[in-house]
Parts: structure tokens; C-alpha cells; sequence
């Protein structure tokens, strides 16, 4: 954890906070599910809250393609535009009206934002992936390759990183 350069931690925080936003989503889809889809079965309205997180399956292959050209010229605007386009599509997931407000137009915007949302997110992994080994010998790529992975071990069990140092 010492050789970890600014670079390498500001990765491993934003790649976090792309998996935290997933984590929350997918605590959040009971709560979610009937406010979305509010004329189902409630385990119809839980399946499709759901698959609305499934939706960046198709997008992320669009996402790699859009910011793998990006970075190869300008990886740190590339690295900016997806971080920030993270950031405003969880914050327009925090300010959709329900199904009652404005009827289907509520579950398509989820859709279309979780879609957009997946391309973002998927530019911040390319580029994550090309900074992390960027400029470092072949031992320290190896040795430093395990931060991105890490970073979603830390919501699947926050001793991980207590056990790797010790």
C-alpha cells in the first residue's frame, strides 16, 4: 500500500463510489420498485427494479468503445467527462418523480438514465484501468493491478483490506 501513488488512490476512491452507487441501488430496488412500478405483483415490481440495474450490460460495451478513443488521446478529459457524468446521472436518479406524477414516463427515465449512466461509468473503468498501470515497471503494474478490484471488495466485506495488510 506505500508504493500507491495520488493517482492510483484518486482511482481507487471513484471506482468505489461507482460501486457504492450500485450497492445503494440495489439496497434502494425494494423501496424503489413499487414507486416505479406501482400496477404489478410486488415480486413483478421487485424483478423489474432490478433489471432496470441489469440495463448497463447493453451500454457498457458503448461506453469502452466511446471513452477507450477518448483516452487514447486525452485520458484525463476522458477520466473528467465520466466521472462527472456519474455524478449527474445518480443525481437525476435522486430527483425522478414516481409513477404516480408522471406515469410511464417515471420508469422510462430510470431506464434511460441507468442506460447513460452505464456508459459513463464503464469510460471511468477504461481509464482506470490505463492509469493504474501507466508509467509503472512490469513488477509494479502487477503489484498495483489489484486496486480496481479492490475497490468493489471494499462493499462486499470491509475486513478484506484490514486482512491484505496485516
Amino acid at each position: 500500500m506505500r508504493d500507491l501513488t495520488k493517482k492510483d488512490l484518486s482511482i481507487l476512491i471513484g471506482n468505489s463510489l461507482d460501486h457504492f452507487d450500485t450497492t445503494l441501488y440495489t439496497l434502494l430496488a425494494p423501496h424503489l420498485a413499487p414507486l416505479f412500478f406501482p400496477n404489478t405483483d410486488k415480486t413483478v415490481q421487485l424483478i423489474m427494479a432490478y433489471s432496470v440495474l441489469a440495463t448497463s450490460i447493453f451500454t457498457r460495451p458503448l461506453g469502452a468503445i466511446i471513452f477507450g478513443t477518448v483516452a487514447r488521446r486525452a485520458p484525463d478529459l476522458g477520466l473528467y467527462y465520466s466521472l462527472i457524468g456519474l455524478a449527474i446521472t445518480t443525481t437525476m436518479i435522486g430527483f425522478l418523480a414516481d409513477y404516480n406524477t408522471i406515469g410511464w414516463l417515471a420508469p422510462a427515465s430510470l431506464i434511460i438514465i441507468r442506460l447513460v449512466q452505464g456508459i459513463f461509468a464503464e469510460g471511468e473503468h477504461v481509464i482506470a484501468r490505463l492509469y493504474i498501470l501507466e508509467g509503472k515497471s512490469d513488477a509494479k503494474a502487477l503489484q498495483t493491478s489489484y486496486i480496481r478490484p479492490l475497490s468493489k471488495l471494499i462493499y462486499q466485506d470491509p475486513n478484506y483490506i484490514n486482512q491484505q495488510l496485516n
